[in-house]
């Protein structure tokens, strides 16, 4: 049976609600991970693993703006900067997003499925 991947977890969503196109980047993590996943490997497992690399490049990105802002010496750009760091390391913290139940939904269906 070939399942379509969970949608963003909700959580997720809420947090990342100012930038769009990070959660654009984790469906398509996701989606990407549910195509590639081995028979060795439950799909659920690939997708996990894709949202917990993509949301530590989205930490390592935020830390090289804020980098960036510290260089330039602007206030207020360090204070967005900082503030987007500490948004994407909360959003990084998995008991932020792995009980959601769009994850626990999918579990279930791909349980016992082929991989």
């Amino acid at each position: 049976m070939n399942l379509s991947p969970p949608p963003v977890p909700g959580k997720l969503r809420e947090l990342l609600s100012a930038y769009p196109e990070h959660i654009e980047r984790l469906q398509l993590a996701m989606d990407k991970a549910a195509s590639e996943s081995g028979a060795s490997t439950p799909r659920i497992e690939h997708i996990v693993c894709a949202l917990e690399d993509c949301l530590e490049g989205f930490v390592a990105s935020a830390r090289v703006e804020l980098d960036a802002a510290k260089a330039k010496g602007s206030a207020d750009g360090i204070r967005h900067a900082e503030a987007k760091e500490m948004l994407m390391l909360r959003a990084a913290l998995k008991q932020q997003w792995v009980g959601d139940q769009g994850l626990l939904d999918f579990l279930e269906r791909d349980g016992g499925q082929d991989r």
